[in-house]
């Protein structure tokens, strides 16, 4: 019988020969040429039974390729990729694989394995489906890169991989194909989304931290907003520090910031200290750097040709009146109070700052616009910078030496902006300005504003107040009078019976020897008329026990 051997390559195509007849064998005859036709005949038979059973089994494994095609090609194309904005890339686009499919049926399970040696910790895997018959598809490619991204100096190309396995006609294959990706070393940035220059704000930077809470730390007891003077002791320390404006020789912000495929250099915050200089969007990155790690809000403001930034106060729009300065010097933003303020002026005042921010922002107001640093963190990330042993520390003495006098002219201006608006809304402008003083501990102003008030009747609201006054000059006597005649105006004020209260034992233990018993009967008089008292006054209470 006939041996018959079945050639399959790789690499066949459909015209090449699969198959031939090696030997023969022979079927004795008389007729010798009858003989040699029954064992051609019989040998035919049984090669094709045995060929037909071989190629139904050869069907199910082989993948026959169209024109020596594979079932799944591939093609990468990425984009240029920001160091600075590493971890953007775990969530925006790299770039896009375009997949095509070359077979008549579906390919399955396709799943993308990306990799940058060195730069990634471990590769990115993403499943992408299936792809349909004879269709090709566009899928994004995204990477989740380690911090050794910012070690790269030289804008350069660095070679990606990426390996497809999938399942085509029923077999698994897999596609493994390699691709130059250009990297910029890590001070790069394009203007094409203002939002970018988020990533260069960096609160959580070691270096940034210690410097801003060292600065802001001697600041107490000073009658203005906690966060207005914050701002100022950090932007009066860079000048301190000695750190000046320098435009940037060779891209200024006025020329790239509407040029999108210009690469300009931005410094990260702790290099703006350590170098000194920077340029508008370098000092203006390194003051919101400061104020964020104390928590304080910054909004950048992007102007034509130039950015600043603004700060929130932390004081509410409603508010806006006891913040204390005037209407025309700040911003509103989500019903919150704004200070603008001009980075390029480090090393002058604060003030001549602030009203350099808000000179710029009335005259581009409508053409100025908030990079908001919460909407843009979520896609620009600021990245993790190695550690650094960079140190520096400045004092309050050292600031107020500087700029001497200043906080002191900000307090006043302050207070003389709140009397002038308070006065002129009559007695109940003089009783909030009353509060205004006592909280501030302008006590002998606040003494003032109220004996203006009594001068116009007797008020039990101001009595009271009056009272408080007393009560923190120390001035038990006239604390007690105070509350006393209050009460007696409005006896059912189950308050003004606890401050009473609390004057007679503060007497008791100081200059007048005043009875106990007074003290526990204008208490159990409070108790009386509102029963929580007791436990919102439990230190009274505890004390007229003794």
């Amino acid at each position: 019988f006939a041996d018959f051997e079945l050639i399959i390559s790789d690499n066949a195509s459909t015209d090449e020969t699969l198959a031939e007849l090696k030997e023969h064998s022979s079927i004795v005859h008389t007729d010798e040429e009858r003989g040699r036709e029954l064992a051609a005949e019989k040998g035919y038979e049984g090669v094709s039974s045995r060929l037909k059973d071989t190629l139904s089994e050869l069907s199910k494994k082989v993948v026959w390729r169209l024109g020596g095609l594979p079932p799944l090609e591939a093609d990468i194309i990425s984009e240029k990729v920001f160091s600075n904005n590493y971890k953007f890339y775990a969530k925006g686009a790299l770039g896009e694989i375009t997949l095509k499919n070359n077979t008549d049926r579906p390919v399955t399970g396709v799943r993308l394995i990306f990799s940058v040696k060195n730069y990634m910790d471990f590769p990115t895997q993403v499943d992408l489906g299936d792809i349909p018959a004879r269709q090709t598809v566009k899928k994004e490619v995204n990477a989740v890169f380690n911090n050794k991204i910012l070690d790269i100096t030289e804008d350069t190309f660095i070679q990606s991989e990426a390996r497809l396995t999938y399942a085509a006609l029923g077999k698994e294959d897999a596609l493994t194909i390699t691709h130059p990706v250009y990297f910029y070393e890590r001070h790069a940035l394009n203007w094409d989304d203002k939002g970018k220059i988020a990533s260069f704000v960096t609160p959580k930077d070691p270096v940034i931290m210690t410097f801003a809470a060292q600065t802001i730390s001697g600041y107490r007891d000073v009658r203005l907003s906690r966060n207005l003077v914050a701002a100022r002791a950090l932007f009066e320390a860079l000048g301190v520090m000695g750190i000046a404006y320098a435009e940037d020789p060779n891209n200024p912000y006025q020329v790239v910031s509407d040029l999108t495929s210009v690469i300009d250099f931005v410094q990260f915050p702790r290099e703006t200290l350590a170098r000194k200089a920077g340029d508008c969007d370098d000092l203006t990155s390194l003051y919101a750097s400061l104020l964020e790690s104390v928590g304080i809000k910054t909004v950048l403001l992007d102007a034509p040709g130039h950015i600043y930034l603004m700060f929130d106060t932390g004081v509410e729009e409603d508010d806006r009146m006891y913040f204390g300065f005037p209407a025309e010097s700040v911003i509103i933003k989500d019903s919150s109070v704004w200070v603008p303020v001009e980075t390029t002026l480090v090393g002058s005042s604060f003030s001549d700052a602030w009203k350099k921010g808000i000179e710029e922002f009335s005259a581009e107001r409508e053409k100025t616009r908030f990079i908001d640093l919460r909407e843009a963190w979520p896609m620009h990330n600021p990245p993790t910078l190695p550690a650094a042993d960079f140190e520096a520390k400045v004092t309050k003495a050292e600031i107020e030496k500087r700029h001497h006098g200043e906080l002191r002219e900000l307090e006043n201006a302050r207070i003389g902006y709140l009397t002038a608006s308070l006065e002129r809304l009559g007695p109940q402008g003089l009783k909030e300005l009353m509060i205004v003083f006592g909280r501030d501990g302008l006590l002998d102003r606040a003494m003032d504003a109220g004996k203006r008030l009594l001068e116009t009747g007797r008020d039990a609201v101001v009595l009271n107040n009056m009272g408080n006054i007393y009560y923190l000059k120390g001035d038990m006597a006239n604390a007690v009078a105070s509350y006393a005649e209050a009460a007696s105006i409005v006896p059912g004020d189950a308050e003004i019976w606890v401050n009473l209260s609390r004057a007679h034992l503060k007497a008791g233990r100081g200059l007048s020897p005043v009875n106990r018993k007074d003290a526990k009967e204008a208490f159990e008089k409070a108790m009386g008329l509102d029963p929580k008292v007791r436990e919102r006054h439990v230190d009274i209470f505890m004390e007229l026990q003794k």
